[in-house]
């Protein structure tokens, strides 16, 4: 999937914020449930194409028919009830949000290791594969 230069951004600013370094694997990690779901909610936003819109409100979602549909039919059943509304609303903006949560997860790996790689570039070290078991490790040339 390509991403906007806004998706890209905002993905960046949250591994600023929320990111934290992994000794173990000697990596920036962040997964989606450290980050607060309005921030997820707006990364969804980010994300949005024409196309996966589409999806993400269509049988393709697998909340659609399990959720989103249920409450959608309950809330136009009794579209007076503020109880009804809130219901529905917040069930698909969920539905919706987590729907993306693959390409979320994807881009923040994908900063995670530009960020990674950038800070290492910055001290003058490169990666290089090693001949026995073909992991990368860094070192100075």
């Amino acid at each position: 999937m390509n991403y906007s230069n806004d998706a890209i951004k905002f993905a960046n600013d949250l591994v600023c914020e929320y990111a934290k370094w992994n000794s173990k694997h000697n990596s920036y990690l962040l997964i989606l449930n450290d980050i607060p779901d309005f921030e997820l909610n707006k990364f969804a936003v980010k994300l949005m194409s024409e196309d996966l819109v589409l999806e993400a409100i269509s049988p393709d979602n697998p909340s659609y028919n399990k959720d989103m549909l249920p409450t959608l039919l309950k809330y136009l059943n009794n579209s007076t009830d503020r109880d009804e509304e809130i219901e529905f609303v917040r069930t698909w903006r969920e539905s919706i949000t987590s729907y993306f949560y693959p390409h979320m997860q994807k881009l923040i790996d994908d900063v995670c290791n530009t960020r990674l790689h950038t800070e290492m570039y910055e001290r003058g070290f490169y990666p290089n594969k090693h001949r026995d078991n073909g992991e990368i490790y860094w070192s100075r040339i």
